[in-house]
């Protein structure tokens, strides 16, 4: 926190509470001055098993490649060694309906058409609040992935790659538009007319 006398590693939460930070000292003002967005195209859930193993899963978006998770950011000046220590932590709050029987909790996502709001450091703190909600939608999707995401030394592709099938069906629908031309036959005759379901998974 910028008012810390030191770089305190207690007040760096890599993710924070949205029910809490209205109240906490730590994020009065990067809450009202200092809120960020946080692109990424998964994140990780450790969902608990029958028997109690816990087994990480990647949570995507399925029609969209990055989405936003809404964060706030401080900084704390080193002022004897001139070093500035700049810090975010990503906001949280109730799972979403298609969630919320995996995990208790997800990130906050900020839809595209309000990025640009809820970055306006003019913004009333009661609007910021509001927006602080779970994202209800059918097309947030997570499988699972590696138990290899445990280790802080490993960076690679696989990590994120599943070991087992998706916790929701996915498909993809495919239109195939075709000219009527006079003469050239009916749809009885040219079956591909018809639109094409494709069954991903």
């Amino acid at each position: 926190a910028h008012w810390s006398k030191a770089p305190d590693f207690k007040y760096m939460n890599i993710n924070a509470w949205s029910g809490d930070v209205v109240k906490s000292i730590v994020y009065r003002i990067p809450l009202r001055k200092r809120r960020c967005l946080v692109p990424a195209n998964c994140y990780y859930e450790w969902i608990q098993m029958p028997g109690g193993r816990k087994v990480p899963h990647v949570v995507y978006f399925a029609d969209q490649r990055l989405f936003s998770m809404a964060g706030v950011w401080d900084e704390w000046v080193d002022r004897e060694r001139g070093i500035i220590y700049q810090t975010f932590s990503i906001l949280t709050t109730k799972a979403c309906k298609r969630l919320r029987k995996f995990t208790k909790t997800m990130p906050v996502i900020i839809s595209p058409s309000r990025r640009r709001r809820f970055l306006r450091t003019d913004l009333p703190l009661q609007q910021v609040t509001a927006m602080l909600r779970p994202m209800e939608t059918d097309r947030i999707n997570l499988y699972p992935v590696s138990k290899d995401i445990n280790d802080l030394n490993l960076d690679h592709r696989g990590l994120v790659e599943p070991v087992g099938q998706r916790l929701f069906k996915e498909y993809s629908y495919t239109q195939k538009v075709y000219l009527k031309l006079e003469g050239m036959g009916s749809a009885k005759d040219n079956p591909d007319r018809s639109p094409v379901i494709k069954k991903m998974l």
